[in-house]
């Protein structure tokens, strides 16, 4: 459930990270060096989705679905990697911008974190005495509380004050 929780929380902070991605013209990239992310994000999703269909309790291959995820992993691990690359060369060329390059990082360490964690459930999931209780699923959970998101904050603000004789 653990690694259920955190693949949640990467998926929030790929949201986050591209609501400020937004608001930088720079951290554009080219067509091609989104392709290169696009690749791996939907690499990424067949396995989550792939973790999605072995949690299914009326399973009878969990062990198989889990080593087809860890075969599946594999192979991104191996993409990632290229793409880790491409994306440096791209910013030692100039093709995007050293800010566009970080973003881009941040996206491809976020995937990774989910690969990783699928891994975990995977490896779980490989176990003899892995097994899903049916009963526990049909509980109802309680309705989260609404939470009020705060209005963001202008950085610009936080660089005058630095930028002030008060923090000197």
């Amino acid at each position: 459930m653990i690694d259920l929780e955190r693949i949640g929380d990467h998926i929030d902070a790929i949201c986050d990270l591209s609501l400020r991605r937004m608001k930088i013209p720079d951290a554009l990239v080219d067509r091609e060096s989104l392709d290169l992310v696009f690749d791996l994000y939907a690499k990424a999703l067949k396995i989550f989705r792939a973790v999605i269909e072995s949690l299914d309790p009326e399973r009878k291959d969990i062990q198989k679905m889990a080593e087809k995820i860890l075969r599946m992993r594999d192979a991104y691990v191996l993409q990632s990697m290229n793409t880790k690359a491409a994306f440096t060369d791209k910013v030692a060329q100039r093709i995007i911008t050293p800010i566009g390059g970080f973003y881009f990082s941040e996206y491809i360490a976020a995937l990774d974190r989910i690969v990783k964690h699928s891994k975990s459930i995977a490896l779980a999931e490989r176990q003899p005495q892995f097994w899903i209780k049916r009963k526990k699923l049909d509980r109802p959970a309680s309705k989260a509380p609404d939470v009020e998101r705060p209005t963001l904050v202008d950085p610009h603000d936080f660089l005058d004050r630095l930028q002030s004789e008060e923090y000197l």
